[in-house]
């Protein structure tokens, strides 16, 4: 049921998906998402005797999860622009995940999702970081290899100029 349930959510956020991988094959930063759903798929395959021992419908916490799905999606389509920051990407991707997960717990129960908790959850790696948000860690990353490396060459004694990133050895 799960599997019906999947492949038809492939049908329907196709283009979504597909500017996912775009994005995953243009962006080193992202290029672990093309795993993220064959590395989740094998887990829950190898816990699968644990996973679906007791399949109970959870029809409830499913069905709040998909309207919640369904609302991220509808906000992320309707009201974020395709090119700011990969923001609705992110948004989009999130509420497709969410949606995946209502779904895993409307077929198979909140049991069966507490033992898959790791993989279902694995999928939010899925969600690109915003470009906002990695241009601060780059530039903080930039910043902090800078002064550590200044550092370090001063207390090796050698002599060093240092401009924003630039280490200059006279």
């Amino acid at each position: 049921m799960f599997i019906i349930f999947f492949l038809g959510s492939l049908v329907v956020f196709w283009m979504p998906l597909k500017r996912l991988i775009t994005f995953s094959l243009s962006h080193d930063y992202a290029s672990h998402i093309l795993l993220v759903v064959p590395a989740s798929a094998c887990l829950i395959y190898r816990k699968r005797s644990g996973i679906f021992a007791t399949v109970q419908a959870g029809l409830t916490v499913g069905s709040l999860l998909l309207l919640a799905g369904a609302g991220f999606f509808w906000l992320a389509e309707r009201y974020l622009p395709t090119s700011v920051d990969h923001d609705q990407a992110s948004l989009s991707i999130f509420a497709i995940v969410l949606i995946w997960i209502a779904g895993f717990i409307f077929c198979y129960g909140t049991q069966a999702f507490a033992i898959a908790r790791f993989p279902l959850l694995f999928l939010l790696l899925l969600v690109p970081i915003p470009a906002t948000a990695v241009e601060k860690v780059i530039f903080v990353l930039q910043s902090g290899s800078a002064n550590v490396a200044y550092w370090l060459l001063w207390l090796l004694g050698v002599p060093v100029f240092k401009r924003d990133f630039v280490l200059l050895l006279p």
